[in-house]
């Protein structure tokens, strides 16, 4: 099942890329070691920093993700519009 994103869907996806993409940086922190900490493979981080909106990770992801870089989940959602 192909499923289509809207404007506003692919805007939220962008979002949440480029705050992991932030979040990491700014922990001085390597996508290998992103990966290694969130028990993901490195081409899944590589892939969720740039490949949005054709990546569209699962909660259980952004989940994984949140707690290696220590931040709550909610965070790559603070400031988009419902």
């Amino acid at each position: 099942m192909d499923i289509q994103l809207n404007q506003k869907d692919m805007a939220r996806l962008e979002f949440i890329s480029r705050t992991i993409r932030a979040l990491r940086r700014e922990q001085k922190m390597s996508q290998n070691q992103l990966a290694k900490l969130s028990g993901l493979h490195p081409s899944t981080i590589k892939n969720m920093e740039r490949r949005f909106p054709i990546y569209n990770p699962t909660m259980a992801l952004l989940f994984r993700i949140s707690q290696a870089l220590e931040v709550d989940v909610g965070v790559f959602f603070s400031s988009l519009d419902p």
